[in-house]
């Protein structure tokens, strides 16, 4: 990533329009989050109940540790991210919760990074949701991500994954109805290979990468100001698509694991 592209691509995440996405999913997760948490219940099995240190990155308004600390009860968690706002979101919102057996705490910091904040093999657990396909590559990340884990530990992902061998780079500029010359953006909705994903992963260490498809269960309409935001379309076979504007979302749950 050039010093000009992570540049604007904090600028863009900085962006307060991102907040109220956060703050609602404490009240109500949202469907893709609920669905997350059984895929760590089923690939975690009996330890889930362990003790273990997770990091979520970026954890944006931490609504996600508060859920998934359900699934994983005896966790220490730490959320991390560039944007203050949402951080404080993420403090005020799981202040006095019941935390149960777990604890947690919130950076501020640069995920491009992660050493700076995390010594190599100290986490059990590292949450990835829904970023690597808005960053212009995956692999520096991912790389990351894997050597902060202990033996035996897993990276959960959650993006933008096909079933080709093709990597579609896409990037977004959004408009506004009432000055279609004011765009926002650009900014990434890359469409992964996940055969492609899978062999870094293993050239990086991991032992196997496990995938599920997740397919929306409730409808969604289209968003009424014709941007960018997720909407269903229903098939005859009663299977669900996913898009956001003018995009095909192929969502993806993937478990990342290094061997014992």
């Amino acid at each position: 990533m050039t010093e000009e592209t992570r540049t604007h691509q904090i600028e863009l995440w900085l962006d307060d329009r991102h907040l109220e996405y956060h703050r609602r999913q404490f009240s109500q997760p949202y469907r893709s989050t609920v669905h997350l948490m059984e895929f760590v219940r089923n690939v975690m099995g009996a330890r889930a109940n362990a003790p273990m240190k997770a990091l979520d990155v970026p954890c944006g308004g931490g609504a996600n540790i508060f859920h998934l600390s359900q699934v994983l009860p005896h966790t220490d968690w730490t959320g991390l991210d560039i944007n203050s706002k949402a951080l404080a979101i993420a403090i005020e919102m799981n202040a006095g919760k019941d935390r149960g057996n777990d604890s947690y705490s919130f950076l501020c910091g640069d995920f491009n990074n992660l050493a700076k904040y995390f010594p190599p093999h100290s986490l059990d657990l590292v949450f990835s949701i829904q970023t690597l396909s808005w960053l212009p590559e995956y692999k520096s990340m991912v790389a990351q991500f894997l050597s902060l884990l202990k033996p035996g530990g897993i990276v959960f992902v959650t993006s933008l994954f096909n079933d080709f061998l093709v990597d579609a780079r896409i990037e977004v500029t959004q408009y506004s109805p009432d000055n279609p010359a004011n765009g926002w953006g650009p900014f990434f909705y890359n469409v992964y290979s996940l055969d492609r994903f899978r062999q870094s992963c293993m050239e990086l260490g991991a032992s196997e990468v496990r995938a599920k498809d997740f397919e929306m269960d409730v409808d969604l309409p289209m968003p009424t100001d014709r941007q960018m935001g997720t909407f269903t379309r229903v098939l005859r076979d009663g299977s669900r698509l996913q898009f956001s504007g003018p995009l095909l979302m192929p969502w993806k749950f993937l478990a990342v694991l290094m061997p014992v």
